[in-house]
């Protein structure tokens, strides 16, 4: 057991080494995204409380920011988000998504389209607005990087009104 413990302890450093290159090179510059080599034992869908606290805290460290890192809706349909001040990662956890992005960055007009599947991230800089098509197995997470951390979303279900569950359950606030 010990040794499946250092393996995954290992695999995860190496993700988040890689996932601070990534930061590094699109940070504040455009959209982007992510395709790890090495897979992080805790983007799943059963990670609890605890291990997305200890996710942000390892990426705050990485970074330099307070992270705070809440689930996503996964329900079939359509999520529209607001631009925040903050930086964002969506890590897909499951299913897939059609993932936009819209907006301007250093005063340069920016957008992206992309498919994130199941271990894929997406960054989105700030100020940018996003939405995204969910098939009905998708699961995400939201990393919010910045000063303030803030999420300051709104998710909507396909019928536009917003999602009564709360997609944005704080897992980690710095």
């Amino acid at each position: 057991m010990p040794e499946k413990q250092g393996a995954a302890a290992e695999a995860a450093e190496l993700h988040h080494r890689e996932l601070a290159l990534f930061l590094d090179v699109h940070h504040d510059r455009s959209p982007g995204v992510f395709w790890p080599d090495h897979e992080h034992p805790a983007y799943r869908p059963a990670a609890g409380a605890a291990e997305l606290e200890l996710l942000a805290d390892r990426l705050g460290v990485l970074t330099g920011y307070a992270v705070r890192t809440v689930r996503g809706v996964g329900r079939d349909g359509q999520v529209r988000y607001e631009a925040v001040d903050s930086h964002v990662m969506v890590h897909q956890i499951a299913g897939a998504g059609e993932w936009y992005v819209a907006g301007s960055v250093n005063a340069a007009p920016v957008t992206l389209r992309c498919r994130l599947r199941a271990g894929e991230i997406l960054y989105i800089p700030p100020r940018c607005t996003w939405r995204a098509d969910l098939s009905p197995t998708s699961q995400h997470l939201l990393s919010y990087l910045g000063p303030t951390a803030s999420p300051g979303t709104t998710a909507e279900t396909p019928g536009g009104s917003p999602d009564p569950g709360g997609p944005d359950r704080p897992a980690r606030r710095r």
